[in-house]
């Protein structure tokens, strides 16, 4: 394997991560949400029901000044967050193939840049050791 030097792997490095984020780009370029609406159970949304626990929860840790309606209020908003993302539809935009090869072709060499640097730096690390030893 290549021994790199530290100009090199900084190159690489900011190459494969710039691959990496410039496919992650063009990917969510092509998505599209198409509805939005809150989680419902049957034929009751949740955003109300939630929203309305958050503010009792909110009034009962003010007035208490306890841990526990703090806690039930931060999973109460984590179950808000929850209920918009099961409520999101995404679709991806029509594109031909040779744009998703682009972009899982970027996405895979960035990868695999940064993976080359992440393991030629341990058998660079583990040569040196061995010679130290002799």
């Amino acid at each position: 394997m290549k021994k790199f030097t530290q100009e090199s792997s900084i190159l690489r490095m900011v190459l494969g991560i710039g691959l990496i984020v410039a496919s992650i780009v063009i990917l969510l370029m092509n998505i599209q949400v198409i509805s939005f609406s809150f989680f419902r159970i049957g034929s009751v949304d949740s955003a109300p029901i939630l929203l309305v626990v958050l503010v009792f929860l909110i009034v009962w840790a003010v007035a208490s000044g306890k841990k526990l309606p703090f806690i039930l209020a931060g999973a109460d908003i984590v179950l808000i967050i929850v209920s918009v993302l099961i409520g999101t539809h995404f679709v991806f935009k029509q594109m031909n193939v040779f744009t998703l090869i682009v972009i899982i072709g970027m996405f895979a060499v960035g990868v695999g840049l940064l993976l080359s640097l992440l393991f030629s730096g341990k058998k660079d690390k583990e040569k040196k050791d061995k010679e130290k030893k002799e």
